[in-house]
């Protein structure tokens, strides 16, 4: 960790330091600010779980052996099915779901496959709201 030199990027306080944080875009150039016009028709609030359902807990330090991956695949598979089939929520990922320990959505949805399958995979169907397997990162890299 030391490698990462923190100490040059954030001041005493944890804060980051100023010629850093003048490198950020302003105004209409972030990405928050920006409104299609047609995104009042498009944007649909996600139903979601109550995170604390999913919570571990963690009495002491090294208490409790879980896994971060673990649990975030049951809230997922939880999001997925609070929103029902409806097309407003996905899992993508440029890797393997189930190598991510996030096998759980599996649990209430497939992948969504068009391609050929053979008798040994798993969780491919036409429908589907998980899209992975994609074994290159920069498909997921935004444009």
């Amino acid at each position: 960790m030391k490698s990462y030199k923190a100490e040059e990027l954030f001041d005493a306080n944890g804060t980051l330091v100023a010629e850093l944080a003048e490198l950020a875009p302003k105004g209409d150039r972030r990405m928050g600010p920006i409104r299609t016009p047609m995104a009042a028709a498009c944007c649909v609030i996600l139903r979601l779980p109550d995170f604390r359902v999913h919570a571990v807990s963690v009495p002491s330090p090294g208490a409790v052996a879980a896994q971060d991956t673990l649990v975030l695949g049951k809230f997922l598979r939880d999001v997925v099915t609070l929103n029902g089939n409806a097309a407003k929520f996905r899992v993508f990922g440029p890797d393997e779901t189930l190598s991510n320990l996030l096998g759980a959505v599996f649990e209430v949805t497939n992948r969504q496959w068009d391609g050929r399958t053979a008798d040994n995979d798993e969780f491919l169907a036409p429908e589907g709201r998980v899209l992975d397997s994609m074994l290159s990162e920069h498909q997921c890299e935004g444009g």
